[in-house]
């Protein structure tokens, strides 16, 4: 028998336990199938595993940076970012 996060990271795969114990919690792993609700071992070899990856705030730990913004207007109900090619807007993981 294999634990899920041993079975990703034995695959080059860089999942946290606490992401993945997200992701079951809520009720995005299946085996078989089945919905797993709770963290468990017993995969076996010839196991389906569908793992719906979520990407929000209970799943992801995100951080706020200072970053310095290259701010070109803002007021009330408008800002406009002058954004550099490669930063990273959405978060996901490894970002």
């Amino acid at each position: 028998d294999v634990f899920l996060h041993d079975y990703y990271t034995s695959h080059g795969q860089t999942l946290s336990r606490s992401y993945i114990e997200a992701l079951i919690n809520r009720g995005a792993v299946h085996v078989n199938g089945k919905v797993k609700k709770k963290a468990f071992r017993g995969l076996r070899e010839g196991d389906h595993v569908d793992v719906r990856f979520l990407l929000d705030e209970a799943t992801l730990q995100l951080e706020p940076e200072a970053i310095p913004l290259d701010i070109l207007h803002e007021d009330d109900k408008l800002l406009i970012v002058n954004k550099p090619a490669g930063m990273v807007v959405h978060p996901a993981p490894g970002n």
